[in-house]
């Protein structure tokens, strides 16, 4: 497609870590079906992710608020 068109592919940085090594490396490419770490080997399906989202995402908006708070209440 690239070489027809000129376009390069969409990459989707997506919001979860990656359910192996933890970094925010996780993209979706457009042309592949599967969510890819950039970091690890990971790969994860799209309901895989979505699993993995849905348990962990909870956990780290609760703890970005409180660093949040923290830090309006010491300045």
């Amino acid at each position: 497609m690239e070489r027809v068109t000129d376009l390069k592919p969409r990459v989707r940085p997506m919001d979860a870590p990656c359910s192996q090594c933890g970094a925010f490396g996780l993209v979706e490419h457009q042309e592949e079906l599967n969510i890819l770490c950039t970091v690890c080997p990971a790969v994860l399906t799209p309901d895989e992710y979505l699993a993995h989202r849905d348990r962990v995402m909870p956990t780290l908006a609760a703890l970005a608020l409180r660093i949040s708070a923290a830090q309006q209440t010491a300045a």
